[in-house]
């Protein structure tokens, strides 16, 4: 993923149009989204695997790592399913992130 991206288009029309329910309602456009933010992402809402556009925050730092390890905002596809420090969340929680740009 790039360093920043925009979304702007309204989160109604996007969740009508991904057939999602919304769970967080605090959504704005933005055009100039950085990392270590809050965003949205499509992702299974409960054990269901019902999906919703939901909030997350833009950054990623494993459980068992401690507050001063890294919060990468993206990893590189030669190690993200072999790295210690990716390949849980790569094998069982990914997102989908809408973008406009």
């Amino acid at each position: 993923m790039c360093g920043r991206f925009a979304l702007y288009t309204d989160f109604p029309s996007l969740a009508t149009s991904l057939k999602l329910p919304i769970f967080e309602c605090a959504f704005t456009p933005r055009y100039n989204v950085a990392p270590g933010t809050w965003i949205s992402a499509v992702r299974p809402h409960d054990d269901s695997g019902q999906l919703s556009l939901d909030a997350l925050w833009w950054g990623y730092r494993p459980h068992w790592a401690d507050d001063k390890a890294p919060q990468p905002i993206n990893a590189t596809v030669e190690k993200v399913a072999t790295s210690p420090y990716f390949r849980g969340a790569f094998a069982h929680h990914r997102c989908l992130v809408p973008a406009d740009g």
